[in-house]
């Protein structure tokens, strides 16, 4: 309805520019003396024209109140158009009149303002018109003549035939245009409609995104190729001490959030940083992570793809999670002193009352000196059995930190297998599945060290003569950074029989079936795996060799902390 009303503003706008010009020339026709109509025509034609402007000032006030009958009222407005029309082309010679060329004029007006309806309302009232006015030319006819009178009215009717057939044609081409117009601008409508939609839901969208990182209870960090920081939330400012402002110089990523590694460090070791950082006094234990962002959209070359890399940094405090989880370390660890305690007690009661009951039998009865020597080297081996046993108890509840340095888990591994390859009746064989055991890894090799000797220990107790160590890689799809080490360690020893009860339980502290083990050998080996973020476990009782398959998986990508 309001482009109606604009197009019906449009047509008086019209009308009175068209009056304006037809006024124009005739006072210059006048001024210049030219005679086109006689004085009573001029006169006629100033009277429409002045009749016309009327109309348009009173046509102002239906136009701008007309909410549901707008339609009708242009209608009216066609009608009286073309009627006035006639009238003019009427006084001014009729079908040669120079104003004939209005009727196509409102016929395209009809198809703009109402379309195809429009266009052959205005068609047919032109078209009705031009009949009358043909009529017209035929009764001012003298019939004195016969002969010119005939061919003067051949020629009015082909006249009048020719308009009325051109004016036909019009209606038929502006309907069709008028039907492609409303066709489109329907389609731009529902397009324009569609794309305010859009952009409503975007903004929409962008608004929830800029409360989402504004409130988010993680710091949040964006920064270009050189880690100049572009963009840093609420929670970043709060936590780091810092004021982030665009109009500033930009903070660096690295060197204003104090993180103690460099950028090739951050990228090759470690996709979790956790360290400690110092805002007002104050001490923070904070936890990030750093991802590459790239936002080189399909149009653009792959050359351009470095100019725009970004970098993603989230970080949280765990400066709380971390005393709480010391915390429950400390108790978790008091409290398996304490099993532990009881447990060494019994363990440590069998060598004592051997000992005890041979220096009382020394004390009570006459023995020869073989007895005596005997009994002396039993006290020798139990205190040799107690104080290893002390040794492994040690290991095992003392905290350990480890010693890391970059190296390979094969030149860790060949020592071991050289040594004990020197063992009589034992055969070691290395089998490596991948190339990743030659690459540089973050570990403790002193610690890994001791794992793989008890493991080895215990395959050469169990009475094995051939072991096998195979190094592979695995990963989760979902996660290429989830690169994890596995060394399968299989021999052909007894194994075991309760595969479903001892796979958890053999690396329970002071677990043994052996008479002179200490049970703490494979507790203190998972300890260590775990101290490396890895794990160890149990996987066969009966392997391919027919004793026990153990394998430890140890992650690529290590976990960096800063104490």
């Amino acid at each position: 309805m309001n482009s109606l009303r604009v197009w019906t503003q449009r047509l008086m706008l019209a009308r009175a520019l068209l009056l304006s010009v037809v006024t124009f020339i005739l006072l210059l026709l006048k001024f210049f003396e030219i005679e086109l109509f006689t004085d009573e025509i001029d006169a006629t034609i100033f009277k429409l024209g002045l009749f016309l402007y009327l109309l348009n000032i009173i046509y102002i006030y239906p136009v701008n109140r007309l909410k549901n009958h707008l339609v009708p009222f242009i209608y009216l407005q066609l009608l009286i158009d073309v009627i006035l029309s006639a009238s003019l082309i009427n006084y001014t010679y009729r079908l040669e009149s120079p104003f004939i060329f209005l009727f196509s004029l409102y016929i395209v007006s009809g198809a703009l303002m109402l379309g195809r309806d429009g266009a052959w309302f205005c068609a047919i009232l032109s078209i009705a018109s031009i009949c009358v006015l043909t009529v017209f030319d035929l009764l001012s006819l003298s019939f004195d003549r016969l002969q010119n009178t005939a061919f003067l009215i051949k020629e009015i009717v082909v006249r009048g035939l020719l308009h009325s057939v051109s004016l036909s044609v019009l209606a038929m081409l502006m309907s069709f245009l008028s039907d492609q117009l409303k066709s489109t601008s329907s389609i731009l409508a529902k397009s324009e409609q569609d794309l305010a939609n859009r952009e409503k839901d975007l903004q929409a969208l962008q608004g929830i995104y800029a409360k989402l990182i504004a409130e988010m209870n993680m710091g949040l960090l964006l920064s270009d190729q050189h880690f100049q920081i572009l963009m840093m939330n609420a929670y970043a400012q709060q936590k780091l001490g810092l004021n982030f402002d665009m109009n500033q110089p930009k903070l660096s990523l690295i060197n204003d959030l104090k993180i103690p590694y460099t950028i090739d460090q951050m990228l090759a070791t470690a996709s979790t940083i956790d360290w400690q950082y110092e805002r007002d006094q104050e001490k923070l234990r904070l936890e990030g992570h750093l991802s590459k962002i790239n936002a080189l959209s399909e149009t653009e070359s792959e050359s351009n793809q470095e100019n725009h890399q970004a970098w993603l940094f989230l970080f949280q405090d765990v400066t709380q999670k971390k005393a709480l989880e010391e915390k429950m370390l400390k108790h978790q660890h008091l409290a398996s002193i304490g099993q532990l305690a009881s447990q060494i007690a019994h363990e440590i009661r069998n060598p004592l009352t051997a000992m005890s009951n041979g220096i009382e039998l020394m004390k009570t009865a006459e023995l020869s000196q073989e007895k005596h020597q005997r009994i002396f080297e039993i006290i020798d081996s139990e205190i040799k059995r107690l104080n290893a046993l002390i040794d492994d108890f040690l290991k095992f509840a003392r905290p350990q930190d480890l010693n890391l340095e970059w190296i390979s888990l094969k030149d860790c591994l060949q020592p071991i297998i050289d040594l004990w390859s020197t063992q009589s009746n034992l055969k070691i064989e290395y089998n490596e599945r991948h190339q990743s055991a030659q690459k540089l890894i973050q570990i403790d090799p002193k610690a890994l060290k001791q794992v793989f000797s008890n493991l080895i220990k215990n395959s050469i107790e169990a009475h094995a003569t051939q072991i096998q160590i195979e190094t592979r890689k695995t990963e989760k799809p979902s996660d290429p950074k989830s690169e994890r080490l596995q060394i399968v360690i299989r021999d052909n020893g007894i194994g075991i029989d309760d595969f479903e009860v001892l796979e958890k339980k053999i690396f329970e502290p002071f677990f043994t079936d052996k008479e002179k083990g200490s049970g703490l050998g494979l507790a203190i080996s998972m300890k260590i795996i775990e101290l490396h973020h890895g794990d160890l476990s149990l996987i066969s009782g009966h392997g391919l060799l027919g004793g026990c398959e153990f394998m430890i998986e140890i992650p690529m990508i290590q976990r960096l902390e800063i104490g």
